[in-house]
Parts: structure tokens; C-alpha cells; sequence
């Protein structure tokens, strides 16, 4: 399945959270990206015209012991 081009962006914040989990477990972002096969995703900023990669943003969650979560809020 592919995603469309026009793929929600997500939050720079998400981002930033696992460059600040990776300096507090002493991890250099860059040895976190290759650790994880993300060439280059995580050291330098989010280019628009690409988009948000889930699916490293997931392996990095992962690599830490998170989980990511979607929690649909019904009204």
C-alpha cells in the first residue's frame, strides 16, 4: 500500500522528542541514524517537499521501547 503524496505532516515536536531521548541516553543522533538504517532523517531538518517518514519515525520509537499509540477520539 502506498500513501498518498499529500501525507499529513506530522509534528516537528515528534521529532524532536527522540533527538532528546537519544542525547539523554547519551546516543549521537547520527550514530541513531545509522543504527537504524535512517540515513540522514533525524540530524538535519524536515524537508517539506518529503514529508514525514512513519516508518522511521516508528523504528526510532521503537529502538527506545516506546509504542506508538493512535487513540481515536470519539465524541
Amino acid at each position: 500500500m502506498q500513501l498518498k503524496k499529500d501525507k499529513p505532516a506530522l509534528p516537528d515536536d515528534l521529532r524532536q522528542q527522540i533527538r532528546r531521548r537519544a542525547e539523554e541516553d547519551k546516543i549521537s543522533i547520527k550514530k541513531l541514524s545509522r543504527q537504524l538504517g535512517c540515513g540522514e532523517y533525524f540530524v538535519g531538518p524536515r524537508r517539506k517537499s518529503k514529508g514525514d517518514d512513519f516508518n522511521k519515525i516508528a523504528l526510532a520509537v521503537d529502538f527506545f521501547g516506546g509504542k506508538l499509540v493512535i487513540d481515536w477520539q470519539d465524541e
